[in-house]
C-alpha cells in the first residue's frame, strides 16, 4: 500500500476575513481520490457570555436556522484560477483511478 498524498489548498476571502474561508483538501492513495471542501461558517452575531449562553441553549436543544447555516466568500479572479486548478487535479485523478479500476475489471471478466 503506497502512502498517502495530500495536497491543501486554502482560498481566503477578498475581505481578508479569517471567517470566510475554504479549504480544499485532495487525497490519493489506493482507494478513490477525494476531494474535501471545507467551510468555516460565520460566529454567531450574539456577543458577550449572555449570547453565547444562549446559542448554547438554542444548540442543546436543536434550534436550526430556516435558512441553513451558511455565509459567503468573495473569490477574485486569481482566487478563481487556484480553485480551477485544485478541481482540475481532481477529476485528473479521479479520471486516472477509473481507468485503473475499470482495467481490473475488464481482466476479471
Amino acid at each position: 500500500m503506497k502512502k498517502s498524498k495530500r495536497i491543501s489548498k486554502l482560498i481566503l476571502c477578498s475581505c481578508h476575513s479569517p471567517e470566510h474561508q475554504m479549504l480544499f483538501t485532495f487525497w490519493e492513495d489506493d482507494w478513490e481520490p477525494q476531494l474535501d471542501v471545507t467551510v468555516h461558517l460565520r460566529k454567531s452575531k450574539l456577543l458577550g457570555k449572555w449570547g453565547r449562553l444562549i446559542g448554547g441553549i438554542k444548540y442543546i436543544f436543536g434550534y436550526q436556522c430556516k435558512y441553513g447555516d451558511w455565509d459567503e466568500i468573495l473569490l477574485q479572479k486569481e482566487q478563481v484560477a487556484e480553485l480551477r486548478d485544485a478541481l482540475n487535479l481532481f477529476l485528473e485523478k479521479h479520471d486516472q483511478w477509473q481507468l485503473n479500476v475499470d482495467k481490473k475489471e475488464n481482466r476479471n471478466v
